[in-house]
């Protein structure tokens, strides 16, 4: 599947896995978005103060819309990533429409459509990825990584390595 922009970017392409064909074009109210993540029947999109937007597959049509907390505190996606059945949301906080230092990981079930908890991080820029069970979440061009564990957004681990990238990607085997 592949996303893209058009009409002054309120419009969004998804092609099949072939990418040869045009499958279905879906007008959302959305200027910009933040974070896309597939799942079966549906694509997940990450819209700034306005929170998240499901698209059907079926339908082409906005089925859920979900605000990740308050209208005073809002978690803004940047990043989405899928764990089973729930959808892992990392942002920015804005307070009143003003983006603030500070991030925070907000757990959304996707079977209810609802979320389940957020969770503050470090206000520091991060770079993430989900595998193995665990997000995993590191400080661009600092030392360590952290493994956290999706369902209570604890630290169940911390690595001590090398500084890290811009990007993580999850690889077998397993940190242990």
């Amino acid at each position: 599947m592949r996303v893209s922009g058009s009409e002054k970017g309120r419009g969004r392409e998804y092609c099949g896995d072939n990418l040869h064909r045009l499958d279905a074009l879906t007008r959302l109210p959305l200027d910009a978005f933040q974070g896309l993540a597939a799942t079966s029947g549906r694509a997940w999109l990450g819209e700034g103060l306005l929170g998240l937007y499901a698209i059907s597959s079926r339908s082409n049509e906005v089925v859920a819309r979900i605000r990740l907390g308050s209208p005073q505190a809002r978690l803004v996606p940047d990043r989405l990533s899928l764990a089973g059945q729930s959808l892992l949301v990392i942002g920015t906080w804005a307070d009143d429409g003003a983006l603030r230092p500070g991030n925070g990981l907000a757990r959304v079930d996707l079977e209810r459509r609802r979320v389940q908890a957020i969770t503050t991080l470090p206000p520091v820029p991060l770079t993430s990825v989900y595998g193995h069970g665990a997000l995993w979440i590191g400080q661009p061009g600092r030392r360590g990584l952290d493994r956290i564990e999706a369902r209570s957004g604890r630290v169940l681990v911390h690595y001590s390595i090398r500084p890290v990238g811009t990007t993580l990607t999850v690889g077998a085997p397993p940190l242990r």
